[in-house]
């Protein structure tokens, strides 16, 4: 069975379902079960060339006056979430706000190698954990290196995308079967769960869905 999940890479709510995602998949009863990562963008307003984070929250906080506080903070439930996950999330290293075509655009081109898995992992770490940005190209290759890509194909997928359907085809996809908020999974049957769940939830779901194809 498939599985699609809509994310973006600068979405903490994402790594953290991730993770959850992750200890399911090593159950038994879900080893059969495969996962696509389709992309979402939470800010598709932001320039190709990213914003300093300080000048986003600036825009978003106006009436804030200590910014470097604001930079640093991670919002209660969210590190209470990463905390249980064995995620320490570093807010305060991270200097860039990225536009995320590109990170997604490469994580569209490793799903032929069989490596989304890999990346997306790498480049949520370089984020959140490591403060990298993930918006420049250079990072990226280094990114699809550590995923175990070849430096070439990276290269190659960066400069001239995925061939088939486009990365802009798959945002458009993604609005148009309804997805206005990640992470959310998408079956083949075309049922959706949206936001970021416990693994008991995740497990429920799971199993009527796979129930329900077997019918």
């Amino acid at each position: 069975m498939e599985i699609a999940i809509y994310f973006d890479v600068i979405c903490p709510w994402c790594y953290i379902g991730k993770r959850r995602m992750d200890q399911l998949l090593l159950l038994p009863r879900y080893e059969e079960v495969t996962v696509t990562w389709q992309p979402y963008q939470l800010y598709p307003g932001i320039p190709p060339g990213g914003l300093l984070r300080e000048d986003f929250l600036r825009r978003k906080n106006p009436g804030v006056t200590d910014i470097a506080e604001l930079r640093a903070r991670v919002p209660d439930r969210i590190k209470s979430e990463a905390d249980a996950e064995g995620l320490v999330f570093d807010f305060s290293s991270i200097e860039y706000m990225p536009n995320t075509k590109l990170a997604h655009r490469l994580v569209m081109g490793a799903e032929a190698y069989g490596l989304q898995f890999q990346l997306v992992e790498v480049l949520f770490r370089y984020y959140f954990m490591e403060g990298y940005d993930i918006g420049n190209s250079n990072v990226l290759l280094r990114a699809g290196l550590e995923a175990g890509m070849t430096a070439r194909d990276s290269e190659y997928i960066l400069l001239e995308g995925h061939p088939g359907v486009s990365l802009e085809e798959r945002l458009e996809n993604g609005v148009k079967i309804g997805i206005s908020g990640v992470p959310c999974i998408v079956t083949t049957s075309n049922f959706m769960l949206p936001g970021v769940q416990t693994l008991d939830v995740l497990q429920n779901f799971m199993s009527r869905v796979i129930e329900l194809s077997e019918k």
